[in-house]
């Protein structure tokens, strides 16, 4: 069964024929943790859409939180079509506004929080000020600068570790 945020269900049992009960999709690729604890019931909350008079601000709010979640690896585009519903441009409209307001940040295919961002810059410029402070730079032949050894950058350098 395929279903996207914002989808009906409805739960039945087979023998004897009855209805169990049935809800509203709010995630279809929920990450893991639990979902019966108080920051589960927060998440839900956030994502529900019952929950603001505006469907353009539940899909904003929605939006901010999975790239949230997402972390430094940003939202995939396409999961907005999987993971929101959001099946056409008409429907993306708010998550462009988002774009253009600077909530979120275009990085290719990927939607990143800006915060992300910085926290990536932040990582970067650590390591690369280690780098500078630890290189030995010599005049080569020529007359040119270069570094003397050999610099590696660690695996993971800007990754949120």
């Amino acid at each position: 069964m395929v279903v996207t945020r914002g989808d009906r269900f409805i739960v039945r049992a087979y023998s004897p024929p009855d209805t169990v009960g049935g809800g509203l999709v709010l995630d279809p690729l929920p990450p893991r943790g639990g979902i019966r604890t108080t920051p589960g019931r927060a998440r839900f909350s956030e994502l529900d859409p019952s929950t603001s008079a505006d469907p353009a601000r539940a899909t904003e709010r929605a939006a901010l939180l999975l790239a949230a979640e997402a972390g430094h690896a940003g939202l995939p585009r396409a999961a907005l079509t999987a993971r929101l519903g959001l099946l056409t441009n008409d429907a993306r409209g708010p998550v462009e506004q988002l774009r253009e307001r600077g909530a979120l940040v275009a990085v290719g295919t990927f939607l990143v929080a800006p915060s992300q961002l910085e926290h990536i810059s932040r990582r970067c410029w650590s390591w690369l000020r280690r780098i500078t402070a630890s290189t030995r730079w010599t005049t080569g032949s020529r007359g040119k600068r270069r570094v003397s050894g050999r610099v590696r950058a660690p695996r993971r350098a800007c990754s949120s570790a």
